[in-house]
This record gives structure tokens, sequence and C-alpha cells, in this order.
């Protein structure tokens, strides 16, 4: 998996706002089609609505139009026939003869003009022998030369009574006037005319504007008076006709929404002009931008509800991810995704690193896990900018206070040591990194070797169990294999020691003698550990490794309890002047719970805390010296003596030496063996000297042989401790030695 597959897997961009962003645009896109599908339907109801509507008012006008047509034409048969029929009698006209032919015609009047057009009968008995002058109706006809007219409705001469007139020639000469009375039908001809209905059709319904055109293409009746008279094109009207209904979005230069329609009007098959419908849709539009707006935020309110869950799982997923995949206190990438990793790399070459903190379980110790954490925090960042300089790099967080670094298709061992040295170079950083050193285990893969993830965890473990403060940096073999089956089979064996399995860790104890007398004072308590399938094992590589792998603070908790058990029997058979010295890791001394484990250790066993001693090597205050030297002195303040172990083998004891509450300062067998050098006799006088100088009791290790037991002797040394007196031996022979040390056992070196 390379990092291009790691940067895919946590990019939130790509695998949720990417994808939300085309369903917002599909959703949106889907909502604007619904929408403008809902548009087109609900234009469509309307057209179809209003084109009803205006077939509704084509017809209701075809009618009254065809009715108007059809009264004036049954008017003007009445009045034809009634002429026609007057015009054939052969009898004699009369007053009385014309009033009750009138009668029988159904006409209102009847008159007979002569050749002079001077009125001879009359149904009325009206205007008798009255003459029609020049410019009258009746004088018109007769000059007209016609057989037969209808004249328009109009009100007879010195009356307010409208009458239609009809005129029929007489083969004689003369003509015959016959009248219906047309206030009714002047009345109905106002209602029946194309305004009148107009008028009434707008008023009662909601149309914005109707047109009457006439079949001349002459607008003669209008809701708009300003449009009467206006000629239109025939080609314009065709055209309109022809196109149907028309939507307009702007009416006297305002957003407004029309429907428009040119209605042809035809009665009984002859065209009677045109009629143009326009109905408002403003309110309609108005309603379907509301419902289009409502929808759209719905939709958009839903797509933002949706977005937010599915940002929410995917941040929840991420969160899953993340635990899942990453370290919580780093926030590098934990084995699981570095499995992954491996077992996807493409490489010619491949390395893993395992990189830990030396000595990191101190500083838990010292200053908590808060401050442990920090630093772990620390080391992550610089790993992580080593590993983004190099594109075939990438850390991870192992477990505890171990890292991984994996290198791809490098070019040699060499190009590993300078990675390495810049890993080794966080000495150099500031802060807190600047306190520490790292050691490295690492293990190599070439092209055709297969990649295993357990395996190459675990050879770069070995790897790194093996690296150590001089030996920094550790390529695997498999001789560190081998070494690190010991090691844990050493460890398995502490374990069965701390679960409380007996016989397997058992305490020797070295007399150290009065250097004067030979007289035991007091004793060294050693531990000694015995593997089925190891045999005995040396106290320096067990208790190595108990530090390393952090048991040897129970560990040392067992030997404290098992060397005060023994001073119990001692205190019993009568040897309670006798103490005991125990060897303790500085991870004991820096446990904050050691103090108060004495303690309870001393009261368990019933015996006196000022039986017990503590023995200390000075490599311990080479650290947190502060810390250690509180301890020591919380520890002398219980009346326990305190021992510097081997001292004169490290480096900075000596400067601090004044400072620590020390009772005993015991010198390094390495000194005794040299006391045949002058040079080093004189050292080490010097240093029973300043021992003496400081209140100390100086006792000397090793002592094998008699000259160097007179040398030290001479030099005013208190107490030694060596072969020449006993080697380590189990409690009944110490028991049996201090038994017969006073009666039977007399040293035959003792002056």
């Amino acid at each position: 998996m390379s990092k291009r597959t790691y940067k895919r897997l946590t990019g939130t961009i790509r695998s949720t706002f990417f994808p939300l962003g085309i369903i917002f645009v599909l959703l949106i896109a889907t909502s604007l089609q619904r929408i403008s599908y809902f548009k087109e339907f609900y234009l469509t109801e309307k057209t179809q609505e209003a084109t009803l509507l205006a077939q509704t008012y084509v017809n209701t006008l075809e009618s009254i139009l065809d009715a108007k047509s059809l009264l004036t034409e049954q008017f003007y048969s009445t009045l034809e026939v009634a002429g026609n029929i007057t015009s054939r009698l052969e009898t004699s006209f009369s007053n009385e003869m014309l009033a009750d032919l009138a009668k029988v015609l159904n006409v209102d009047t009847l008159h007979v003009y002569d050749n002079t057009l001077k009125m001879q009968f009359s149904s009325e008995n009206l205007f008798p022998e009255n003459i029609a002058q020049q410019g009258h109706p009746v004088r018109d006809f007769y000059d007209s030369g016609l057989n037969h007219s209808v004249d328009e409705i109009r009100l007879k001469v010195g009356t307010d009574t409208y009458y239609l007139y009809s005129y029929q020639r007489l083969p004689e000469g003369g003509m015959i006037q016959s009248g219906i009375r047309a206030n009714k039908l002047a009345e109905l001809s106002v209602k029946l005319n194309e305004q009148w209905i107009i008028d009434k059709i707008t008023k009662d319904n909601p149309l914005t504007q109707i047109t009457f055109i006439n079949p001349r293409d002459v607008i003669t009746a209008s809701s708009n008076p300003e449009e009467i008279g206006q000629q239109l094109e025939a080609s314009t009207i065709r055209e309109a006709i022809e196109k149907g209904p028309t939507l307009l979005n702007f009416r006297d230069n305002k957003l407004e929404w029309y429907l428009k329609f040119y209605i042809p009007i035809k009665i009984k098959e002859i065209n009677a002009g045109t009629l143009i419908l326009l109905f408002d849709l403003t309110n309609t539009y108005r309603l379907y931008i509301r419902i289009a707006s409502t929808t759209i935020v719905v939709l958009i309110i839903l797509f933002f509800l949706f977005s937010f869950t599915i940002i929410h799982i995917a941040r929840k997923n991420k969160r899953i991810f993340t635990v899942a995949y990453y370290d919580e206190t780093t926030g590098l990438p934990n084995t699981k995704f570095l499995k992954e990793v491996l077992e996807g790399q493409d490489h010619r070459t491949l390395a893993l690193f395992i990189i830990s903190p030396l000595r990191f379980h101190f500083i838990n110790l010292i200053y908590g896990y808060n401050y442990s954490g920090r630093l772990l925090q620390e080391i992550a960042q610089f790993l992580n900018a080593i590993s983004y300089k190099g594109t075939s790099m990438q850390a991870f967080r192992f477990k505890d206070d171990r890292f991984i670094l994996t290198v791809k298709n490098y070019g040699s061992v060499i190009a590993l040591q300078a990675i390495c040295n810049q890993i080794l170079a966080i000495g150099e950083q500031m802060g807190n990194l600047a306190s520490i050193d790292l050691c490295i285990g690492i293990v190599e893969r070439q092209e055709e070797e297969k990649i295993d993830f357990d395996t190459m965890i675990k050879e770069a473990s070995i790897a790194l169990n093996a690296a150590d403060k001089t030996n920094r940096v550790q390529f695997y073999t498999k001789e560190l294999g081998v070494n690190l089956l010991r090691q844990d089979t050493i460890e398995n064996e502490l374990k069965k020691v701390i679960a409380g399995e007996k016989n397997l860790l058992y305490l020797a104890y070295q007399p150290i003698v009065n250097a004067k007398n030979g007289f035991i004072i007091s004793l060294e308590a050693l531990a000694r550990l015995h593997c089925e399938t190891l045999g005995n094992v040396s106290s320096l590589e067990f208790i190595a490794i108990a530090e390393k792998r952090h048991l040897i603070i129970p560990l040392g908790k067992i030997i404290l309890q098992q060397a005060a058990s023994f001073l119990r029997r001692l205190t019993e058979q009568g040897f309670e002047s006798i103490s005991i010295g125990v060897n303790v890791s500085a991870l004991q001394l820096l446990d904050v719970r050691f103090i108060k484990t004495l303690q309870e250790i001393a009261q368990h066993s019933g015996i006196k805390l000022q039986q017990l001693g503590i023995e200390l090597t000075e490599s311990v205050f080479t650290q947190n010296f502060e810390f250690l030297s509180q301890q020591v002195q919380n520890i002398h303040s219980l009346g326990i003596r305190i021992a510097i172990d081997d001292f004169g083998t490290g480096f900075s004891s000596l400067s601090r030496l004044e400072d620590l509450n020390v009772d005993v300062l015991k010198i390094d067998k390495q000194f005794v063996d040299r006391l045949t050098d002058s040079m080093n006799i004189g050292l080490s006088s010097d240093i029973i000297s300043m021992g003496h100088h400081l209140g100390m009791q100086v006792i000397a290790e090793g002592v094998e042989t008699d000259n160097q037991r007179q040398q030290l002797l001479e030099m005013g040394c208190d107490a030694l401790q060596g072969y020449l007196f006993s080697r380590p031996v189990g409690e009944e022979e110490i028991l049996k030695l201090l038994e017969n040390q006073v009666s039977n056992w007399q040293p035959h070196h003792v002056q």
C-alpha cells in the first residue's frame, strides 16, 4: 500500500463530499426537471381550461350574434310578406281595411302612397294626404328604383317610438309602407351587439382583455376602448389563429404572464369575425413559482439533512477507521495498518525499523505518564518528519514505547545507516527530545523473499532487544534469535517465580567479615536462578533481563522477602546482630512504592529494618540524582543501612558522594586484584581514607588471598568479603559458619 493509497483511505473530501456534490447536482437537476414537468403540466391544464372557457365565450357570442341575425331576418321576413300581400290585393284600400289587414299580417302599421308619394290610406289614419318630401326615407326608396327595401330602425317622425319600415313598389304605381314597432328590437339590438357582449363577459369572468375583430379585420368591440377602430393585418390574424394559444411573459413592460387566444367566429360557416382573448396567468405563475421555490427549499433542506447524516456517518466511520488503524496518542498508523502495508507492498528491497527510547520505563516512573505521552508524541512527529522527506519511508506506532519505520527500495545498507544516523540525531533536537537516546532494531527483505508481517516484527524486535546504549543500531541475525530464545526462556522462568512457583529462585549468602578479627558481621544476599532447560543462570544475566522486561520490581520484592525471612531465622537462632545487604536495582529505587514495600516486608517478617541493608551500584546515580538521593534519604531514615556497591566503576559518583546519605562504601574487586601495583595501592588507600573522612564504613570485595587481606588491613579497611573467607552459600551453611565462628572456627590469618 503506497502513500497514495494511504491518502485515498483517509481522503474525506474524495470519499464523502465529492459524491455528495454529485448527488446535490443530480438532485437539483432532477428537481428542476420535475418542476419543469409540473410547469408544463400545469400550463397545459390551464391552457385547456382557458381554451374551453374561450370556446364557451365564442359559442356564446356566436349564438347571440346568430340569434340577433335570426331575429332581424324574422322582422324583415314579416315586413316583406306584409308588403307583398298588400301589394297583390285587388280590392280597394281603405283605412279600416288596412287596420284589419295589419292585424292579420302581424305588423303595426300599413300606409299606401300614390305616384306623387301622397299618403292615400293608413291603418292608423295618420297624416292623411301627406306627401313625402325630399330626404325622407319614403322618397329615397321611391327614387332608388328598387321594388323592395327594408329601412333601418328609426324614430317615427314626431314621436319617440322606434319603427322598422319595409317598402314595396305597386305595379300600377305608388308604394306600400309596412312597419313594425321596433322599441323592443332596438333595445334587443343594443344588448346583442358585440360590445355589450364583451362588456358582459369581462364583467363576469376573469379575463384581462377581450377584443372582437369584424370580417373586414377592424376592431369593432373591445374591453380596451382605445383599440376600437384599429385595422389589423389579415396575415397576422391568420398566423395567430394557426399558432394557437401563446404564452406572454411581459405586458406593458411588466413581468406578468398571460395566455393569448385568436379564435375565429363563424355563423353558418360564414366568417363573422375573430375573437381575441387574453387570460391573466400572473397569479397562476406566482403560485407555480412559490410551489417551485418551496419544493427547491424543501429539497435543499432535505439534502442538507441527508448530507449532515452522511457526513456524520462518514465522520463516525472515519473515527472508527482512525481508532482501528491509528494510534490515539501519536496519531501515527498502527500495526493493523502496518500489516496491510507490508503484505501489499511492492518492493525491490524492504527494511523494517523498530525504534525505542532507551530506559523509557525510568521516564514513566520519574515524570509520570503525561510527560512520557508528550515525549512519545514528539518522537512520532520527528519520525513523521523524516518519513515525509523520503517517499519510500513511512512511520507507524507499534506498541508501548516502540515505533516502526518502513523503508523500501533503498540502495544498500549504507542508505539504511544514513537513515539510522538521522534517527539517532534525535538527541540534537530541542526540548524534551534532547534528553533521550533511541535504539534501533532492523530487519531486511529482498525482492525474492516473502513478506510476512509477524515474522518481520518478531525479527526486528529480536534485533531491538539486542541493542543497547553502546550498540544502538542492531541488524537481525539468526544468532540474535537464538539468544532471544534463551532470554525468553529466562523471562518465563522469572514469571513463574513471580507467580509463586518455588525452588526456581533462591538466595546464596556471602559473609562479610571484620578485617581485624575475621568475625562475620553481615551477609550479602546474592540471587540464584535454576532452570530445568538452562541449568544455573548467572544473576548478572537474569537480573538484566528482569530489568529489561520490567519484571525487576516484583522479582526484587521476592528477593527482599526471602532475605527478610532468613533474617527472622537468624534472629530466632540468636544472631540478631547480623545484617543482610540486598542488591537493589535503580528501577526498584525509582518506584514510589518501594519504601512502603520495605516497611510491609519488615512488618510481615517480624524483623527490624535496621537488620536490612540496601546495596546500590554507583551507576544508579548517573541520572535523576535529586530524586534518587531523596529516596536514599527516606530509606536511611528508616534505619536501613545504605551501601554503594562496586565503588570506583562509575563516572560521576565521586563528586556527588558527599551529598548522599550512605553508610557503607564497597570497593570493587578490580581494585583489590591490582593491589600488587604500587599506583593502585595508593588509589585504594585514598578511597578508604575518603570513605572514612565521609563517616562511612569501607568494605573491600573480591578478597581471595591472604596478601590482599593483609594490605587492606594495613590501609585501614573495615571489613572484607571474598572467596578467602567463603563463597556464597545457602542458609544452612551460613548458620553453621555463625555457630562455629567463635568456638571452633578461627581463621589462620586473623591477627
